[in-house]
Formats: C-alpha cells, sequence, structure tokens
C-alpha cells in the first residue's frame, strides 16, 4: 500500500547527511514530508513477509510438487515438514529412507532441512 502512494506522488529532495537515514522530500501538493528510511525499509521487509505467509496459505500444492522444507516436528511413525509458510506435510517413516528405518530421530531430526516431494 504504501509503495501506490509514493508512486503516485511526484516527489523531489534529498538525504540528510547529518542524518543519512532521514529522508525529505516535497510532494506535489508542496507538503514537506519526512521519512525515516529504517522504518520504510522495516514496513516493507514486514509486508513482504506477510505477503510470503498469505501467499503460502493461500497457494494450491499439487502432487509430484517438489519442496525444500524444514522438520517442524517429530512423532513416532514420520516427520512433519513445513513446505509454505504455514502449510505442514508428514513424510511417513516408511519414506525417509530406503532402508528401513527404526526410528525417525535416526534420518531426521527438527529443524533439519530437507526435500520432499508431495
Amino acid at each position: 500500500m504504501i509503495k501506490s502512494i509514493i508512486k503516485s506522488l511526484s516527489l523531489s529532495g534529498t538525504i540528510n547527511p547529518p542524518a543519512p537515514s532521514t529522508i525529505k522530500l516535497e510532494s506535489d501538493l508542496g507538503r514537506l514530508i519526512s521519512f525515516n528510511l529504517i522504518l520504510i525499509l522495516s514496513i516493507f521487509a514486514a509486508a513482504e513477509e506477510a505477503q510470503k505467509i498469505i501467499e503460502g496459505l493461500t497457494r494450491k500444492v499439487h502432487e509430484g510438487e517438489i519442496f525444500s522444507g524444514v522438520v517442524t516436528r517429530i512423532i513416532p511413525i514420520g516427520a512433519f515438514v513445513e513446505i509454505l509458510p504455514g502449510k505442514e506435510g508428514m513424510v511417513h517413516i516408511s519414506q525417509l529412507s530406503e532402508a528401513r528405518v527404526e526410528r525417525v530421530e535416526d534420518v531426521v531430526r527438527q529443524g533439519d532441512e530437507v526435500t520432499v516431494r508431495v
């Protein structure tokens, strides 16, 4: 939302040398606008992260797709892997290795990054 506001204004200005994190701009409406660059970057980073989470929650996962994910928890019959922000899938113990696996922890641990196929 902030990006569209900034794009719709005709702005000119300079970066204030004593405080390089402050930007002062004059809009086409004749108003002086001061921005804290660090604050703006933080807002954009938070907005991008929120967008990734929303896209992850609403994205459809199709059979055969391959994802790189993180093991979030382990249960006796398998491991849960977060394949998208907010979306997990379980890898059954029989799918962890071609060899017989006695315990899930023998192959993966919580926090491990793994590649999975849905």
